[in-house]
């Protein structure tokens, strides 16, 4: 029964860790300009050099929860903390809070 469960655990870690890392990731082709959400929030907006860094940003984000580790749950924590404290700050900046779909994804 403990194995099963330890196998479940597991498996749920990954698929919410690669749902998270997709969400990012979609935030991060929308200000590469790959993708349109819509409602006045076209790609045409938000892509360009001043969003480069945020494409940047959002996609090292991504490889980070990619490589976060439940096996190594003090540190693995402490990552997940910082993650959560820098997606809340992003969305301070100019054109986030306007888009649901970003703030969806975040």
């Amino acid at each position: 029964m403990i194995r099963k469960l330890v196998q479940a655990k597991a498996q749920i870690w990954n698929e919410d860790r690669e749902t998270c890392y997709d969400f990012i990731d979609e935030v991060a082709e929308f200000f590469a300009g790959n993708r349109d959400w819509g409602k006045g929030h076209a790609d045409k907006d938000f892509a360009g050099k001043q969003y480069q860094n945020l494409t940047a940003w959002f996609k090292d984000v991504a490889e980070r929860i990619s490589a976060l580790d439940y096996k190594k749950s003090n540190k693995t924590g402490v990552k997940i903390q910082n993650l959560v404290q820098a997606l809340e700050d992003v969305q301070a900046f100019e054109g986030m809070e306007q888009s649901v779909q970003i703030k969806h994804n975040i």
